[in-house]
């Protein structure tokens, strides 16, 4: 009796950690919804990919084509370790660029752009300057599993005694391991004024194959279902040059979802576009760190500066009170100036 009492006891607290937390009490400005969307064109990438042209790595291209397809994603970045072999075997829709590390930290080189790679890990750490609008992976998956070993392994075992439930949503739920205040406040903290990029840095560990099946792990279109990144653009993107052109130029951010997503500002006021209800959402100030928490679409009118926005999703709130939070989006940095308004972050 003692040993099913303890079971059910761990069963009950798996899942609460799993479905009912975090929990938050927050006061939330409620705005109107916002109808008029900015004309833009929005295309959907999935960053910090490795094939077996990396030293570390067995994945084939012809799997990840297989994911890209599955999951519906238009672009793919693809940065094997100081090599561009990969580029023999790809189209034009495969972004091929090349993972090295230079004397201020790791950088993944795409020709006409260096997004600064692994930035807040220790053994990487960026020492280098941070120009204005650069690129910069803020959250790396591998990263983000190997602080929180003990998170993934309670994440493990509540995926295994809630598989009935669960079933294939396991992506989902690894997204609650991702911590996206805090890497919003080290870049505020570090006065960092970037695109945020979000990169899986997928590296395929097992790769079986038969006459009867194929097993790969981990499997891309796995990692593919945790984010996507999205890149606002005035033009079309027709392929890699264009790509690395609206990387340079239009607009970034990383979305905890399969549906598009926008963020724009009008009006001294940010504007987000979505298809989630039970969102809420955080402006976040580089002058004072002061924090605005928004519920809806549109911010109330802010001061000139630079802020940086992250949201969750949330199953249900009990008055100010919000329960399973999970993250939602983080944006790249904002600036909110007088006069002229603008859709770009």
């Amino acid at each position: 009796m003692t040993v099913l009492f303890l079971l059910l006891i761990i069963y009950i607290f798996l899942g609460i950690w799993l479905f009912l937390l975090p929990v938050k009490f927050l006061r939330a400005n409620r705005c109107e919804t916002i109808i008029d969307i900015p004309n833009l064109y929005i295309y959907s990438f999935q960053f910090h990919i490795h094939t077996q042209f990396s030293y570390d790595s067995l994945g084939k291209v012809e799997d990840i084509k297989k994911a890209k397809e599955e999951c519906e994603i238009d672009f793919v970045v693809i940065s094997d370790h100081r090599n561009k072999e990969v580029a023999h075997h790809v189209t034009d829709d495969f972004i091929v660029g090349e993972e090295r590390r230079i004397e201020e930290g790791d950088i993944i080189d795409l020709g006409g752009i260096k997004v600064i790679a692994h930035p807040f890990n220790p053994k990487y750490i960026w020492r280098g300057r941070v120009d204005k609008g650069t690129p910069l992976e803020v959250i790396n998956v591998k990263d983000v599993l190997k602080k929180n070993k003990v998170g993934a392994v309670l994440l493990f075992f509540s995926y295994i005694l809630f598989y009935p439930l669960l079933k294939n949503k396991l992506p989902y739920y690894l997204r609650r391991l991702i911590d996206i205040e805090y890497y919003a406040k080290k870049i505020i903290e570090k006065n960092w004024f970037i695109k945020t990029v979000g990169g899986l840095d997928h590296h395929v560990k097992l790769y079986y194959v038969d006459s009867k099946k194929k097993l790969i792990f981990p499997d891309y279109s796995f990692s593919f279902k945790i984010f996507r990144n999205y890149i606002l653009s005035e033009k079309p993107i027709k392929g890699g040059k264009d790509f690395v052109n609206a990387l340079r130029e239009g607009e970034t951010v990383l979305v905890f979802d399969e549906k598009p997503f926008m963020l724009w500002i009008e009006n001294k006021r940010i504007n987000i576009y979505s298809t989630k209800k039970n969102i809420v959402w955080f402006i976040k100030s580089y002058k004072d760190g002061e924090i605005c928490c928004c519920s809806g679409n549109r911010s109330p009118e802010l001061e000139e500066g630079r802020y940086i926005i992250y949201g969750y999703t949330y199953r249900f709130k009990f008055f100010k009170i919000y329960f399973g939070l999970m993250p939602y989006f983080v944006s790249s940095s904002l600036e909110v100036e007088s006069g002229g308004d603008t859709f770009t972050t």
